[in-house]
């Protein structure tokens, strides 16, 4: 049963929980409202131990495996009433296994941090930082810092609605309805160092006609969605290493003066990004000039728009690169590749 003692800390007092490091309950003690990124470690056996207990034995390469599979299986054990619980508890966010470290990591409020470090299965919750999401030294070798395959895989259906939107003619100069441009961004950071940049609100592109000055220049828009794109990344040890889950979303079907079909806020969103403790990821959206075209016809125009997400994933061993395109029209299709 774990103690539970109060913590006083510049004027603060809050219930901490033994299993609650002290440098996480000094800053839940300073701010009770806010939230953290914690790990929540397991009650766990070292690699030692195990090599011990099952008596292993092996080349090193062998014996890992074997000490990994035990971490894999011992990790998913504890985590599966966690994740239950997250898919209750909306307080519980960015949910997310670290098999390697017989830990999870979430963001959650103090309350609920405090609740979890309660149960039996807890041995410690601490603030989620560089130095403690790293894995123990007896995995650090060549294969956990080596990549062995990459996937993508589309999860979920795509979403649609029309918007309620009057054209605006205020700002109208001469218009080229089949000459369809880029009259917004280009180029923009996707990930940063492990970290998401994009700004959906203002990291966006359009193809519209020559001549306009804002896409609420035009009417008819419908917005969509797309389904989720999972990219993933294992290790030799079959560990993932990289997860990042990204959708598109695009207005489209906008038409001037009942001309056309276009596009405008294209743009994609991250929705879920971890990566493991070695591993850095840097991820750029670009939009060419190229990309930009008339799939119709001069007199019904409707226009075509390629997005292309590359990333890069560095080790000290290595360096892989990836892509992701999407290919968008104005009548709404969206696919990816």
């Amino acid at each position: 049963m774990k103690t539970l003692f109060l913590l006083f800390i510049l004027g603060f007092s809050v219930a901490v929980y033994a299993g609650v490091d002290q440098d996480l309950a000094k800053q839940m003690a300073k701010n009770p409202d806010g939230k953290f990124h914690v790990l929540a470690f397991f009650e766990k056996q070292t690699p030692e131990q195990l090599i011990q207990e099952w008596n292993i034995r092996g080349d090193e390469f062998n014996t890992t495996m074997q000490v990994v599979e035990l971490y894999k299986s011992r990790s998913q054990e504890s985590f599966f009433w966690l994740n239950q619980l997250a898919s209750q508890r909306m307080e519980i966010q960015s949910l997310q296994l670290h098999e390697l470290l017989q830990a999870a990591s979430f963001i959650a409020s103090p309350a609920v941090i405090q609740e979890i470090s309660q149960r039996p299965e807890i041995c410690k919750v601490a603030l989620y930082t560089e130095e403690n999401a790293k894995p123990d030294e007896f995995f650090l070798k060549p294969e956990y810092y080596q990549v062995r395959s990459m996937n993508i895989i589309r999860l979920g259906d795509e979403t649609e609605n029309a918007l309620d939107m009057a054209a605006d003619s205020s700002r109208e100069g001469e218009i080229d309805i089949d000459q369809i441009i880029n009259i917004l961004k280009k180029l923009y950071e996707f990930v940063k160092e492990n970290k998401p940049v994009v700004n959906t609100s203002i990291d966006q592109s359009a193809a519209v006609p020559s001549g306009i000055n804002s896409w609420q220049q035009l009417a008819g828009w419908r917005e969509k969605h797309s389904g989720q794109y999972v990219i993933s990344y294992e290790n030799l040890y079959g560990i993932e290493v990289v997860r990042i889950v990204v959708r598109a979303h695009f207005y489209h079907s906008g038409n001037y003066q009942g001309v056309g079909k276009y596009i405008t806020c294209a743009t994609a969103s991250i929705d879920e990004l971890n990566v493991l403790w070695g591993y850095t990821l840097n991820a750029t959206m670009k939009i060419p000039d190229s990309g930009i075209v008339n799939i119709g016809t001069s007199q019904n125009p409707v226009a075509g728009m390629k997005m292309f997400v590359h990333w890069v994933v560095t080790t000290i061993l290595q360096h892989q690169e990836g892509s992701l395109t999407f290919s968008l029209d104005g009548n709404g299709n969206l696919s990816a590749y």
